[in-house]
């Protein structure tokens, strides 16, 4: 049996730190002018310190343990994305944003040249229904040049490749 201060020696550790250890339940104190067991003492402080040594997800503790297991899965995301691309089941988000900038621009242009096109025809027009034809013929023909795939030419071959395995499959 030994005081703080023997075990705090025997361990190269303070007074303050054995206490905080016993606190944390992982030395076992019991009563007296001698209440530690040097031999427990010193087992139970080599499992703390193993305990506080291994990788545990939970804590995130920053050992090499941890960092090797999350640049491990990083390497395997990015190779998992890389195959999606290359399969044609994923565009880079860069290439979605441009590609869609282009098409609602080029769609909010077309049904704004509507009225040029189609204002001298409905003033020569003679009935309600004659106007209504006009209008209808010119949005749908803006539809029409919009109904156009708007895919990237690199990508839309990947996937009418996926398109025709999904057609043979079935």
């Amino acid at each position: 049996m030994a005081t703080r201060k023997e075990v705090a020696e025997h361990l190269f550790m303070t007074v303050q730190n054995v206490g905080k250890l016993i606190n944390n339940d992982v030395f076992q104190a019991k009563l007296g002018a001698n209440p530690l067991d040097m031999d427990h003492c010193r087992r139970s402080y080599i499992a703390y310190l193993q305990k506080q040594g291994r990788y545990t997800s939970k804590d995130g503790t920053g050992d090499i343990t941890e960092e090797k297991t999350r640049l491990t899965k990083a390497q395997a995301d990015k190779a998992q994305l890389d195959v999606a691309v290359l399969e044609g089941k994923l565009i880079p988000t860069d290439q979605v944003e441009e590609t869609w900038i282009n098409y609602t621009s080029n769609c909010r242009g077309k049904m704004l040249t509507i009225p040029n096109k189609v204002a001298h025809l409905v003033l020569a027009s003679e009935d309600f229904a004659e106007v209504e034809k006009i209008i209808k013929q010119a949005i749908y023909e803006a539809l029409e040049e919009l109904a156009n795939d708007p895919i990237p030419q690199e990508y839309r071959e990947s996937t009418l490749v996926n398109e025709k395995d999904m057609e043979s499959t079935t």
